[in-house]
């Protein structure tokens, strides 16, 4: 990427696939990160190229059971996800996420990211289950704290 003096979006997204492939995750995230901050950030085809290459990236850490790093790259993809993108987070993703946070993240995180994510799908039981673990947690840890 270093020898050519500009690149396009597609080249990232290609760049981006072909890590996740070789299994270099961390330098597909940087290179992620570095197409953030490019001049190229600011083509109209922007927003599919971003939630693409964070989708990829967070495929990659979820097979490799690093849901928290997945989560937090699918929330960032949801940030900035408008209704007409041709991306859909993949249903068995936004699953495993929603479980991790229903048994692991705070009732605000939850909120936060059903939230984000009714925008991109309909709300299902997935959501209102991770939201219900969530909440009967918090009142579990306040009733503890009360004793």
């Amino acid at each position: 990427m270093s020898n050519c003096k500009r690149h396009t979006s597609k080249d990232y997204t290609t760049m981006v696939a072909v890590l996740m492939k070789l299994d270099e995750i961390t330098e597909a995230e940087a290179l992620l990160k570095e197409w953030e901050s490019s001049k190229n950030a600011f083509n109209f085809h922007v927003p599919n190229v971003l939630l693409t290459g964070w989708a990829i990236v967070a495929i990659g850490y979820a097979e490799k059971g690093n849901v928290a790093k997945a989560y937090e790259l699918t929330k960032n993809a949801l940030r900035v996800y408008a209704p007409n993108s041709v991306w859909i987070p993949r249903p068995s993703m936004i699953e495993m996420i929603l479980k991790y946070l229903g048994d692991e993240g705070e009732l605000k995180d939850v909120e936060t990211f059903v939230d984000l994510l009714k925008v991109a799908v309909p709300m299902n039981s997935d959501m209102t289950e991770a939201l219900s673990r969530a909440r009967a947690r918090q009142e579990k840890k306040v009733e503890e704290t009360n004793v």
